[in-house]
Formats: structure tokens, C-alpha cells, sequence
């Protein structure tokens, strides 16, 4: 009898340590299980909504047009300087089409009022939209010397008008330093009882330059109004007429012609 119920509780510790066992087993895969897959899923999750951000962002920001063609006109390193009358005129044969935020601007370069000219059937154009189609331009035709960079050259006056300051600074600091030794000196001879009544003082009296406001190069980028599209168009087609009729044509084509 003793036999059997000492089986029985062998037994039935076994099956408490194998239940027990087991279920630490599940359990603790399950925690493990469940601990990996929710950190992928994060990282998918997060990973796809980032994406998703971007592209959204990427579509709601439209790009600037006032920056266009910035950096493709700061790469050109070399570039001809001067032009002949000749090769000016030409300019004004050459023409650029862009489209802008505002409407479509046909532009070209006259060179007898040194400025760009423009037709668009809209006249509210800003100043850098107009710079953006005339940097579409002088890359085009291969003319940076037409165009002038507006931040640069503010850039550098600023720069300059900043060495001026700072100069003006150090010459008032020389000067009162100069004063203030020549004082000090003159206090001392005159307790040593070496005082002249008629010893002058140096005049460091300094020109001062009166406070003008930085002056902008002559050379800035103009443009000039000159009508609607459809008139360009009309210019385009009377300008070709004439064109046609004084074509020289030589004698066999002549001749050809009327055979």
C-alpha cells in the first residue's frame, strides 16, 4: 500500500514539474515571441509613416522659381567678358520661353539699352522671377557677362561697408589713446614744475566721413515691359515678312524658278 501511494506522489511531482515547466517554457516564449514581433512591427510601422511623411512633404513643397538656375549659373567658371557691336545685336535675335508662377515671359537681351526685355501677359512679375528667366537666358545662349548677380554684389558692399566701420573704429580708439598719454605726460611735466605755458599740443583732430548709405554698382540687371505675348507673336511674324522680301536670289535660282 506504502508502495503504490509513494508512485503515486512520484508521480504526480512529475506532473507538477512538467506542467510547470512547460508552462514557463510557453510562457516565456510567447513574452519572447510577442517582444520581437511588436518591435519589427514598430519599425515597419514607423518606417512607413516616415515615408509616407516625406513624400507628402515632398509634394505640398512646390520648389522655389525664384532660385532657379542659380547653382547651374554658378558652376559655369569661365565665360566671355566682352562682345563686339556685331555680337550684341545677335542677342536680340535670340530669345528664351519660360514659364513662371505668373504666366508665361518671352525675354531677350537688347544690348542699345542694356536690359532685358520681356512680353508676358502678365505684368506682375517680382524682380527675382525676372532674374530667374534672364540666368535661363544668358545659360542658354552662353552670355553670364550680360548678367549680374544682385547677391554678390550686395554681399560685397556689405562686406566693404563693415572693413570701413571697423577701420573708423580702430582709428577713434588710436586717437583717444594718443590723447590720453599726451594728457597724462603733460600732468607730469607740469607737477615736475617744468610747465611751458606756450607748449602746444598736437592736433590728432581726424576728417570725419559723413554716413552714406553703400551705393549699388550701375551695373545691376534691368528689364523692360514691352507688351503681351500675342504682340511678340505679331513682332515675330512682321519681322519674318520682311524677311522674305529681300531674300536674294541669285540668277539660276531665278531662273529655275520661272521655268
Amino acid at each position: 500500500m506504502s508502495g503504490i501511494f509513494y508512485k503515486g506522489a512520484i508521480l504526480f511531482r512529475d506532473t507538477c514539474y512538467y506542467f510547470l515547466f512547460g508552462t514557463a517554457l510557453f510562457s516565456g516564449g510567447f513574452i519572447f515571441t510577442t517582444v520581437v514581433f511588436s518591435n519589427l512591427l514598430n519599425i515597419d510601422f514607423n518606417s512607413v509613416f516616415k515615408s509616407k511623411k516625406i513624400d507628402s512633404d515632398s509634394d505640398d513643397e512646390e520648389p522655389d522659381f525664384e532660385e532657379e538656375y542659380k547653382e547651374e549659373l554658378d558652376a559655369v567658371t569661365e565665360w566671355k567678358e566682352t562682345y563686339t557691336e556685331e555680337e550684341l545685336k545677335e542677342f536680340k535675335e535670340n530669345i528664351v520661353h519660360l514659364e513662371t508662377p505668373n504666366g508665361d515671359v518671352i525675354m531677350f537681351y537688347d544690348y542699345e539699352n542694356e536690359a532685358f526685355h520681356y512680353y508676358s501677359d502678365s505684368k506682375t512679375h517680382t524682380f527675382k522671377a525676372l532674374e530667374t528667366v534672364a540666368r535661363k537666358y544668358v545659360l542658354n545662349y552662353d552670355c553670364k557677362a550680360l548678367y549680374h548677380d544682385m547677391d554678390k554684389e550686395l554681399e560685397e558692399l556689405k562686406e566693404k561697408a563693415e572693413a570701413e566701420k571697423a577701420e573708423a573704429e580702430k582709428a577713434e580708439t588710436e586717437k583717444a589713446e594718443t590723447e590720453k598719454k599726451e594728457k597724462v605726460e603733460a600732468e607730469e611735466e607740469s607737477d615736475s614744475g617744468g610747465w611751458n605755458p606756450f607748449a602746444s599740443f598736437k592736433n590728432y583732430k581726424t576728417e570725419t566721413k559723413e554716413n552714406k548709405k553703400p551705393e549699388i554698382k550701375k551695373k545691376i540687371n534691368k528689364f523692360k515691359y514691352l507688351g503681351r505675348l500675342e504682340e511678340c507673336k505679331n513682332k515675330d511674324e512682321e519681322s519674318k515678312k520682311k524677311k522674305q522680301e529681300y531674300v536674294e536670289i541669285d540668277y539660276s535660282s531665278f531662273k529655275k524658278k520661272n521655268e
